[in-house]
C-alpha cells in the first residue's frame, strides 16, 4: 500500500522518466540533483526531504542525518523494480536513500506530435544552467 512517504514509488508507477531524492541538509547534492532533473528531457520528479523545525520535533534534521544515505554509483537507474525496492527501504528499515532512483530517455509528448515537434515551443529552450543554480542556492 502506498503511504504518504511514497512519492518516489509513485512516481516511478505513474511514468515518470527521472526520479530522484534529495535532502537540504546536504546543498551541494541537492542543487546537482536540481539541475540534472532540470536538464532531463521528459519527466522529472524530485522529493526534496527538509525538516520542520518549528512544528516536528521528531524528524529533525539529527533523525534524517542518521539515516540517509547516497544510492551508490553502481545503481542501475534503468531498472524500475530496483528503484521501487530502493524506494521501500524507508518503510521496511528506516533508511532514506538519496540520489537518482529511476532515470530513462523515452519520447516525449511534443517528440510524438509533428506540430509540436517541429515548431519553437518554449519547452525546447536550453535554460541558462548558471542562473538555474544562483536562483536555487539564493532560496535554499
Amino acid at each position: 500500500m502506498l503511504t504518504h512517504r511514497d512519492p518516489i514509488a509513485l512516481s516511478i508507477v505513474s511514468g515518470a522518466t527521472f526520479v530522484a531524492r534529495a535532502y537540504a541538509g546536504n546543498r551541494k547534492h541537492l542543487v546537482s540533483i536540481m539541475k540534472e532533473a532540470i536538464q532531463h528531457k521528459g519527466y522529472a520528479i524530485v522529493d526534496i526531504m527538509q525538516p520542520c523545525v518549528t512544528f516536528n520535533k521528531i524528524n529533525t534534521y539529527e533523525w534524517f542525518n542518521n539515516r540517509v544515505y547516497m544510492i551508490p554509483e553502481d545503481h542501475d537507474r534503468t531498472n524500475r523494480l530496483v528503484a521501487l525496492e530502493r524506494a521501500f527501504e524507508w518503510e521496511a528499515a528506516e533508511k532514506v536513500a538519496l540520489g537518482i532512483f529511476y532515470q530513462v530517455e523515452e519520447p516525449t509528448y511534443i517528440d510524438k506530435l509533428p506540430k509540436l515537434r517541429d515548431g519553437e515551443a518554449l519547452v525546447d529552450r536550453k535554460p541558462d544552467m548558471g542562473k538555474v543554480e544562483k536562483f536555487i542556492e539564493e532560496f535554499i
